[in-house]
């Protein structure tokens, strides 16, 4: 016992002298590409941990962790930068019996050998849905069964033709999970944890199927990325909750159509990512310890919700969800809901008017409100025709669609809803000249 000790002493002290890595995601698989053209998958953590979840998904499940691009090279692991051309895919190797992946907005689930999850074109930052179903006819409850792997590997269909990665395995627990007498025996020296901490880099190695993580000490700026695709909630210097990174009110996210668990159009971006640098120019800085942060429900248009990850819904004013504490990172899921009772099919646009509140010791003041737009058809502000361009040739297609908005083609409406409320009515007129007359719309996506 001595000798084994004493060999986990010296691991811990290699670990802790490791340089500290820019550019990666704490709680994430970072993928990038090593010098022979192999795609790598790294996790640095442990077993992941899985809430219990009560409808309409039944055991635990949790959207961690996700998968993400790393942004700076690591040449003391091998590690660098994918180029842009490559598309990422997860493959299923072999998933334990009731283990479950589900794709953004809960659209399918991967978790048979050779399924696939296209995450996506690089740079990405992708959070699919991990379930224990304790549904499935082959789930094995608690003692008896205390763990489930996923096992896949991650593959390149796009133009760079990256070799296949090795394969990942993460395992999974429920919790609470039964007590670790090796975790007790070792506690004074080692924590077996899954944390987010700002100012630690965790690093864990697994030996005899034990994880053991270890943490480095190391600013936070170092040690983490920022999610330019995510709402980043901070502070004023004058105690207001504010927030930057993805700006809701002048954009608009076109969510793809699903079915199954959910019918209509869903999806889990933007998620919310906490301020990692201070910006006094903008005047944002990051939350102090103690906050908690929910996001309130002012108005929603009938037909829209919000789904946390452990199936909290808020679509009416002042239901909220909890994003978490001073070091949240969270994605919610995006839905239209085509089966609710008062969904209109002439809408191609559902706002989503929302505030952050602190519930915590720090007691910052409520946000600004702010209003996602989300859209069931993707399409070119003020392009009524639909050939790419914005002139004089979609004066005549903008007033059909006017006139006779529910017999139009929905690219027609939703070229047509200059204002981007959801609707074509007598108040797009001016916006639509406006568009016109600039050859663009607030609404446009930013250039790449």
């Amino acid at each position: 016992m001595k000798n084994r000790i004493g060999k986990f002493l010296t691991v811990a002290a290699l670990i802790a002298a490791s340089p500290v890595y820019a550019g990666v995601k704490e709680g994430d698989v970072n993928i990038g590409v090593t010098a022979a053209g192999q795609l790598r998958g790294v996790y640095f953590e442990g077993p992941v941990e899985l809430p219990e979840i009560n409808g309409p998904l039944f055991g635990w499940g949790d959207i961690d962790p996700g998968f993400f691009t790393i942004e700076n090279p690591i040449p003391a692991e091998g590690l660098f930068v994918p180029a842009n051309g490559a598309n990422i895919v997860l493959e299923v190797i072999a998933f334990d019996a009731a283990l479950k992946g589900w794709t953004p907005g809960f659209a399918s689930v991967f978790n048979d050998p050779a399924e696939t999850w296209n995450i996506g074109p690089v740079p990405f930052d992708e959070h699919a849905f991990w379930h224990i179903d304790s549904n499935d006819p082959g789930f094995v409850p608690p003692p008896i069964q205390t763990q489930w792997s996923a096992t896949f590997r991650l593959l390149d269909t796009g133009a760079t033709g990256y070799l296949p990665s090795d394969p990942v395995t993460l395992t999974f627990v429920p919790v609470p999970e039964p007590t670790s007498l090796a975790l007790l025996a070792f506690g004074a020296l080692f924590f077996a944890v899954r944390s987010r901490r700002p100012s630690t880099s965790n690093r864990t190695i697994q030996i005899g199927g034990l994880w053991v993580a270890f943490i480095v000490i190391a600013p936070t700026s170092q040690t983490m990325a920022q999610h330019a695709g995510d709402v980043v909630p901070a502070r004023t210097a004058s105690g207001q909750l504010t927030w930057g990174g993805f700006q809701p009110d002048i954009n608009v996210i076109a969510l793809p159509p699903v079915t199954g668990l959910f019918e209509g159009w869903a999806d889990n971006d933007p998620g919310f990512d906490r301020l990692i640098t201070p910006d006094p120019e903008n005047d944002l800085f990051p939350l102090e310890p103690g906050a908690q942060i929910r996001i309130e429900a002012v108005q929603f248009d009938t037909g829209f919700r919000a789904i946390s990850p452990s199936f909290v819904i808020i679509d009416e004013p002042g239901e909220r969800i909890l994003l978490g504490n001073e070091n949240l990172h969270i994605h919610l899921t995006w839905h239209i809901n085509s089966e609710a009772p008062a969904f209109d099919p002439t809408r191609t646009v559902w706002r989503a008017t929302c505030k952050f509140v602190d519930t915590g010791s720090t007691g910052y003041a409520d946000s600004e409100p702010f209003t996602f737009r989300f859209a069931n058809v993707d399409c070119l502000t003020g392009d009524v025709n639909g050939d790419t361009f914005r002139d004089g040739n979609d004066v005549q297609t903008f007033l059909y669609v006017l006139l006779d908005p529910e017999t139009a083609p929905e690219v027609e409406r939703c070229g047509a809803d200059a204002d981007r409320d959801g609707l074509v009515t007598l108040s797009d007129i001016p916006a639509f000249v406006e568009v016109l007359l600039d050859g663009s719309s607030v609404f446009d996506p930013p250039p790449p």
